[in-house]
């Protein structure tokens, strides 16, 4: 059968186990993130559009 969802075919281990390794991706993404751009892309987005001014740039280390 294609096409056949997991729902009831995968056990709450698989899921919380699945959850954890997308979380964790998620945190290595975002760590990644914020040492490559130090104001990230929405925060960078916000501060030029709220006071109508390109934000000053940051020095990283």
């Amino acid at each position: 059968m294609r096409g056949r969802p997991l729902y009831g075919r995968t056990g709450a281990a698989a899921a919380v186990g699945g959850a954890l390794v997308l979380y964790a991706g998620r945190l290595a993404l975002g760590g990644w993130l914020m040492r490559r751009c130090r104001p990230g892309p929405v925060e960078w987005l916000l501060r030029t559009v709220t006071p109508w001014a390109r934000p000053a740039p940051v020095n990283v280390r």
